[in-house]
């Protein structure tokens, strides 16, 4: 039907699984500056392709210092998994999620390597990686859940 909007994509779940972990993952991350206000950086494609490798290291480590609390400390170490990101809009306006999460998930993955819950965030063990629309809810909330196959 045109102009009708497309229920985004589920995947089927006809495996029972035997260990289902979700977590908030952050979508912006708060660099503290000395002089001026603090910068508050998006976490998208666009917006970090052009910065510098030394704002962006910095950003990487705001990034693991903010979702660190919310990381479940269950192992997945030598077990394959998926992982599922689900994000809410604020509002009706359009965004890609594949510029968002491309990079939450780029910084997620390595925070859960580097805090031993994942071996390794390669095709040996991370198997899938679901983008997925939540719907408008008021705020922007990015969740990640990881499913153990």
């Amino acid at each position: 039907m045109a102009g009708q909007p497309l229920e985004p994509p589920r995947l089927s779940e006809s495996k029972i699984y035997d260990k289902r972990l979700r977590m908030q993952v952050p979508t912006t991350v708060t660099l503290p500056r000395k002089t001026k206000a603090d910068k508050v950086f998006q976490l998208n494609y666009n917006a970090l392709r052009n910065i510098n490798r030394f704002t962006l290291g910095s950003l990487k480590n705001q990034f693991y210092e903010d979702f660190k609390p919310h990381i479940d400390k269950t192992s997945y170490l030598d077990k394959q998994i998926r992982l599922i990101y689900t994000i809410t809009a604020a509002n009706k306006r359009k965004f890609d999620i594949a510029n968002i999460l491309s990079v939450v998930d780029k910084f997620a993955c390595d925070c859960l390597v580097k805090e031993g819950i994942i071996s390794e965030d390669n095709w040996q063990y991370l198997t899938s990686v679901v983008y997925q629309f939540g719907g408008v809810t008021g705020e922007r909330i990015c969740t990640l859940e990881i499913i153990e196959l």
